[in-house]
């Protein structure tokens, strides 16, 4: 007979090693042990944590993340080629096509048939699992189930809810979520986010607030929303205001300098409609960020005063806007002759912006091929850098590492304006003989016609018509010795 506790050990390698060859969450051959379990189990959160019961659950079958809870999406794949800053399930291939697996448990009773609990190996550290829930369009219209989330959960992804308003202590007031690392809040039509939501939150790396109606006022109303996310490194904030551009910067400001967000790393503000970020200083208060995100805009510069901060610079995601030209004199010049404070030349992403290849750009082209000379993969999708027009027009449509002659177009001359200042000298010489005309009749009504000219008038009156009408009203007065006569003519 073994002892009980041999025997319990017995079974649960036994049971996880059917897990593995499964194939859930572990490979077989890198099967986490039973030491490395009981350290994960303490570092979860005691007897009653989520890690626990998995482990009990010697019943439990592999969860396949697909559709609904499957959060590993467009959003993210546009980031493959940096390093990977969101952690997400382990992929495999599976009959072709790439599944994602972990291993699946019960919810808390608040949400179960609402959202999906499991363990996910952390790919940080290929020895411990961590605790996900998935709320992926479950139909929430209220935020009370964030009560309920267990307090040991590491990523807590909720798209695709109907989540007007996030109130002050989002988790509850004497909640502390020590645990949490990464919020996802896509696409939950979040149009108020009040002061102090995300308190109790000290730990949180990544905040996703994409695809939102977040009013620019909350962000001059509650600069400090984020001010509790001391540890944030990557804020995620594409399509995610309801706002003019102008109300969405003064904000932004505002939230940068009041949310001691000292080590954010990346900032995304895609899909904003932004057309000009008009103060240099506009990031200044990220001091550690590294890379910013602005594609699918409607820049067409960008003036950042890197001298004075953004030290530590290195890539600027500019692709999908409204770039026409880089001249030796504009901020992204600049920008692509600076160095950080690593030496390392800051990266721009330009492609899939409407480039006109005329002399305008010849610095910019001569830098281009010079830097790519020294290295060949400065420019990411290099070959999606085309010329939409340009002079001579052979350019448009060619790729800009292949333009190798400009020209200056003459200004432009059109047969609209000549004949618009024609007619207008036209219409006033016509305007100022009429005025003459008018003139002319009213000093003659007035004063009377000289007799000089008496002749002279009435011959051409009887000659000509308007002359003629003019004078057949006429009236003057003569006086002679102290007798006045009124003498009209017909």
């Amino acid at each position: 007979m073994l002892p009980g506790g041999w025997v319990v050990t017995l079974v649960l390698t036994v049971s996880l090693g059917v897990r593995c060859a499964d194939g859930v969450g572990w490979s077989s051959n890198k099967m986490l042990s039973s030491s490395s379990l009981s350290s994960s189990s303490r570092q979860l959160g005691g007897s009653h944590s989520l890690h626990d019961r998995i482990v009990s659950s010697t019943t439990s079958k592999s969860k396949t993340l697909e559709d609904e809870d499957d959060y590993f999406d467009e959003d993210y794949k546009d980031d493959e080629d940096l390093d990977d800053y969101l952690v997400h399930p382990r992929s495999s291939k599976k009959g072709g096509s790439e599944r994602r697996e972990w291993v699946s448990i019960d919810c808390p009773k608040e949400l179960r048939g609402h959202c999906h609990c499991g363990h996910q190996r952390d790919p940080n550290d290929k020895l411990r699992v961590r605790p996900v829930v998935n709320c992926t369009h479950a139909g929430f219209t209220d935020t009370d189930f964030f009560k309920h989330v267990p307090v040991e959960t590491e990523v807590l992804i909720v798209v695709g809810n109907e989540l007007r308003e996030l109130p002050t202590n989002l988790f509850g007031p004497n909640r502390d979520m020590l645990s949490l690392r990464e919020l996802d809040l896509r696409q939950n039509g979040i149009e108020l986010i009040r002061g102090k939501t995300f308190h109790h939150t000290p730990h949180l790396e990544t905040l996703i607030l994409n695809y939102n109606k977040i009013g620019g006022d909350v962000l001059i109303e509650h600069p400090r929303i984020f001010s509790s996310l001391t540890s944030l490194k990557y804020l995620h904030l594409t399509g995610a205001f309801h706002t003019d551009q102008w109300t969405l910067l003064n904000g932004l400001t505002e939230m940068f300098a009041e949310s001691n967000l000292t080590h954010l790393l990346k900032l995304h503000l895609e899909q904003n409609h932004i057309s000009r970020i008009p103060n240099p200083l506009q990031f200044c208060d990220l001091p550690s960020l590294l890379d910013l995100h602005l594609g699918q805009n409607e820049l067409t510069d960008l003036v950042l005063d890197v001298e004075a901060c953004l030290s530590s610079l290195r890539f600027v995601d500019l692709s999908y806007n409204k770039i026409r030209e880089i001249s030796a004199t504009s901020g992204l010049f600049a920008l692509l002759n600076h160095r950080n404070q690593m030496g390392v030349v800051v990266q721009l992403e330009l492609y899939h912006n409407p480039f006109h290849c005329d002399c305008g750009l010849d610095h910019f082209l001569l830098w281009m091929r010079n830097m790519t000379l020294k290295d060949p993969d400065i420019f990411r999708h290099r070959t999606e850098m085309r010329c939409l027009t340009g002079y001579p027009t052979s350019n448009a449509k060619r790729m800009l590492q292949d333009v190798d002659h400009t020209e200056c177009a003459p200004p432009p001359v059109t047969m609209t304006n000549t004949v618009i200042n024609r007619l207008s000298w036209s219409v006033v010489s016509l305007i100022g003989l009429v005025v003459l005309i008018s003139l002319s009749v009213a000093w003659v009504r007035l004063r009377g016609v000289p007799s000089c000219l008496r002749g002279s008038l009435i011959s051409a009156g009887n000659n000509h018509p308007l002359l003629a009408t003019t004078t057949s009203g006429v009236k003057y007065t003569s006086v002679d010795k102290e007798e006045a006569a009124e003498v009209a003519h017909v």
